[in-house]
């Protein structure tokens, strides 16, 4: 073995990825003690950056890539000092992010520009942005090169997958974006995806935060398709109970179905459907899940924390004002009115009373009536 090969033995390979990039590179070390999300330096497109360790240093002949791709040189270890330059090429990429709107928008490029970076010296800088068409912005960059007063300055388009990766966001589900978690590779996903799942084919429902269909669809499609093989296909005939059943559709999720016959329609558990047909053993009654309440052998009352009250008839007296503990003890109800009546007496036979016309039935009479024009008493005569 010759001193080459001996140096080739001694060089680790680790996966490091790069800031804007969601794929992670290869790149050669001879650091052997490295750490799954340290930060380091490495040599990237647009000169040296600070990248983020994804994998543990491993020998060359486990390297899985491509071949021909060239690895580069991890660079160091990031220190302070390496920190810092990116924190303030940070700062100086958010000016030259509105010094490029500005030019675009004077020059009617329809450019909208997302993000920006330097390299740790300062001198190349990487501007992204997105566009409806084709912008030819061959004018605008001699412009930003001046402005900026950087070495090399470079326009990258970025796809729509990619500006929602970079910005991030919240799905339907609750959670962060997957491109922003774990997902590292976009791949072509179809609408077929979406009927193999039973889901809505309104893409308006199915889609995300990039416009494009949701790429869940895609690591969650051969989960469904192999759930699917345990169905029986929609359409299909099942005899059981002396019927023949029509299978309408089936939910994967909740492994049930509904099927129809002549006169009624049921859902059924596929465990179910199965043992009616004879292709499965009983199934077994799961019982509901106990509610807290329900553990309770009696109902739960809200008791009001209230003064208790004594019976009326021990209550004290209440103290009002002087000269009041002589009065007349109240009267039952009804007893002031039978005195009221008893001491009236019944007019004779034949006489007419003349009262105040209290408990008769009142009639308005609007310009006739007796001799002054009222019309609101009794007419003589009725």
């Amino acid at each position: 073995m010759n001193d080459q090969e001996t140096m080739l033995d001694t060089i680790k390979y680790v996966a490091v990825r790069a800031p804007h990039t969601m794929k992670a590179r290869y790149y050669a070390t001879i650091i052997e003690d490295l750490r799954k999300g340290e930060a380091v330096v490495i040599e990237g497109d647009s000169g040296l950056t600070v990248g983020i360790v994804e994998s543990l240093p491993f020998e060359r002949r486990k390297y899985e890539g491509d071949e021909s791709e060239r690895i580069r040189p991890l660079v160091r270890r990031a220190d302070e000092d390496d920190i810092k330059n990116l924190e303030l090429g940070r700062k100086e990429a958010s000016f030259a992010l509105e010094v490029a709107k500005e030019e675009s928008e004077r020059l009617n490029l329809g450019m909208r520009f997302l993000d920006g970076a330097y390299d740790l010296e300062g001198k190349n800088l990487n501007l992204y942005f997105t566009s409806d068409a084709r912008v030819d912005f061959r004018e605008l960059l001699p412009i930003l090169k001046e402005r900026l007063e950087c070495t090399k300055l470079t326009l990258l388009s970025v796809a729509p997958r990619d500006k929602a990766q970079m910005i991030g966001g919240v799905g339907i589900c609750g959670l962060p974006i997957c491109c922003t978690r774990f997902l590292r590779r976009f791949e072509g996903i179809s609408i077929s995806r979406a009927k193999n799942q039973g889901l809505s084919l309104n893409t308006a429902k199915i889609s995300g935060q990039c416009g494009k269909l949701m790429c869940c669809l895609l690591f969650e499609d051969q989960l469904y398709t192999d759930a699917r093989k345990e169905f029986p296909g929609v359409g299909s005939i099942q005899r059981f109970e002396g019927k023949e059943w029509r299978v309408d559709s089936y939910n994967v999720i909740s492994r049930t179905l509904k099927v129809t016959s002549k006169d009624e329609s049921r859902v059924l558990s596929l465990e179910e459907l199965l043992y009616l047909t004879g292709k499965g053993p009983k199934p077994v009654e799961r019982k509901p899940k106990e509610r807290p309440m329900d553990l309770l052998s009696e109902p739960v009352v809200p008791v009001l924390r209230t003064e208790e009250k004594a019976p009326r008839e021990e209550r004290e007296p209440r103290g009002g004002r002087p000269g009041q503990e002589g009065r007349k003890p109240r009267q039952e109800k009804g007893q002031g009115k039978q005195e009221r009546k008893g001491a009236q007496s019944p007019a004779p036979q034949g006489q007419k009373v003349q009262g105040n016309g209290k408990g008769r039935r009142r009639h308005r009479h609007h310009g006739r009536g007796g001799q002054n024009g009222g019309g609101n008493g009794p007419k003589e005569g009725r």
